[in-house]
């Protein structure tokens, strides 16, 4: 996928930011041409509903976790547009 530029976000606010990023990765799940034999991915879903006015996201993203010394999760996700 294309590497995320801050500066495509646009909105003032958290929940605008969120709807952005998600509307971003969707684009780029659907603008990704994967290798022979590699299945597109379709991880991210964003549904507006112009009758109510509400925006829906489901998104399904790879994570790495990894136990602090402290004993703190730390939860990262994972590129997976990628051929491997």
């Amino acid at each position: 996928m294309a590497a995320f530029v801050p500066a495509d976000i646009t909105s003032a606010t958290t929940e605008g930011a969120l709807l952005q990023i998600a509307q971003k990765l969707q684009e780029e799940e659907q603008n990704y041409t994967p290798a022979e034999g590699v299945a597109r991915q379709n991880r991210v879903n964003v549904a507006i509903n112009t009758d109510t006015g509400l925006a829906t996201i489901s998104a399904t993203l790879p994570v790495t976790t990894v136990l602090g010394a402290g004993g703190a999760m730390t939860v990262t996700a994972v590129e997976y547009a990628v051929d491997a």
